[in-house]
């Protein structure tokens, strides 16, 4: 697979139903979510669960814009009026930057992290990924942070899913691009213990060229 292949126009088209492509991450004592690779899009079955799904990109691309189709089913997170730690959907920008780590912090590093850094073009370490979640309480709308347990995680809630068997199209535009070596895709429910899917649908990258 080359960028060519998925360019047009500067419009990246991210595909969806080869499992050799995507990686699935693993979290210790926490049970994974079930990964479907469908003519339809990728369904992800998350039941108590939590498990990101990366795709690599081919090299840095400046993002401009990311355009998401979704279907939901089943029991979503609560709306709660304190920030989650489970949610129905994010979709992590992987941008490359300073941050390394040294022969001993890899040893010390749970495995997500070590593959978090692998995701850094040759020569390069990690800045952030930079979440856009979807949530379920309307009063998040809006709102970012640096995760609690991670520098290295920021989150924005840029849409709300308002019932749990609903289609919901994505569009968001950064006022900059946004450089992006790699997706993080990361919908949970160990939290909660929330039992429901998402169909990834559709997944597009204005692309600055």
């Amino acid at each position: 697979m080359t960028l060519r292949n998925l360019t047009f126009v500067g419009l990246l088209i991210i595909p969806l139903e080869k499992s050799d492509q995507w990686t699935e991450v693993s979290y210790k004592k926490i049970p994974g979510n079930r990964i479907s690779y469908l003519k339809e899009g990728i369904k992800i079955n998350i039941e108590k669960s939590a498990s990101p799904l990366v795709f690599r990109l081919p090299k840095t691309v400046s993002v401009q814009a990311a355009h998401l189709t979704l279907e939901f089913q089943g029991d979503l997170p609560p709306a709660n009026d304190r920030w989650s730690e489970d949610a129905p959907f994010r979709i992590g920008f992987v941008a490359p930057g300073q941050n390394t780590l040294s022969e001993f912090k890899r040893w010390m590093a749970p495995p997500w992290v070590k593959q978090l850094f692998d995701l850094a073009p040759k020569g390069q370490g990690i800045d952030k990924i930079y979440f856009l979640n979807l949530d379920t309480q309307p009063s998040h709308m809006g709102q970012s942070r640096a995760h609690p347990h991670s520098k290295l995680l920021q989150e924005k809630v840029v849409g709300i899913i308002e019932n749990s068997k609903s289609t919901y199209n994505l569009n968001y535009r950064w006022d900059r691009p946004q450089p992006t070596a790699a997706l993080w895709i990361s919908p949970d429910g160990d939290d909660t213990k929330s039992s429901f899917s998402v169909l990834i649908k559709k997944i597009e990258l204005d692309i600055q060229e």
